[in-house]
């Protein structure tokens, strides 16, 4: 005896889309975490005066001395409407917001090693990299998507 079953491919799609944004907007936002982090720990340097803490040494995150830097890194979602093909899809972003036209100066002059060699960013992308962080957020969320999906067959 045959079974008739409906499936909503419409809903699948739109399920698995969902699934994979939410699982790179929790990337995003676990590169945010750590990049905040990483931001937030003290300078075993020189304490130079006017500063209110230690400087970083070379080769350590950028201590932080005023929390400009640290706040000024944001990750979410925005509807692209004007740019993009589709307006209706969301675009994961994560970037510098610069606070102040110096923030968005200096920042990268800290990560190259050439520079000043004060990263944060590699090795925030390194510890989501490391056990594959990144990969099984995304499987996580995809995962649900696809339990959701699921549900939805008749």
């Amino acid at each position: 005896m045959a079974s008739k079953t409906k499936f909503p491919t419409s809903n699948l799609q739109k399920e698995l889309t969902q699934g994979a944004l939410k699982g790179l907007e929790l990337v995003a936002f676990s590169l945010q975490k750590q990049v905040r982090k990483n931001l937030s720990r003290k300078g075993s340097g020189v304490h130079y005066k006017g500063n209110r803490t230690r400087s970083s040494r070379e080769g350590e995150p950028p201590a932080a001395q005023t929390g400009m830097l640290r706040s000024s890194w944001t990750a979410g979602k925005r509807n692209m409407s004007k740019r993009a093909k589709n307006p209706k899809r969301p675009t994961v972003i994560y970037r510098q917001v610069p606070g102040s036209v110096s923030t968005a100066i200096y920042a990268p002059m800290l990560e190259d090693p050439k520079r000043l060699n004060r990263p944060f960013i590699a090795p925030a992308v390194a510890r989501l990299s490391k056990g594959n962080r990144a990969g099984r957020i995304m499987s996580a969320a995809i995962s649900a998507s696809l339990r959701k999906a699921n549900r939805m067959v008749l």
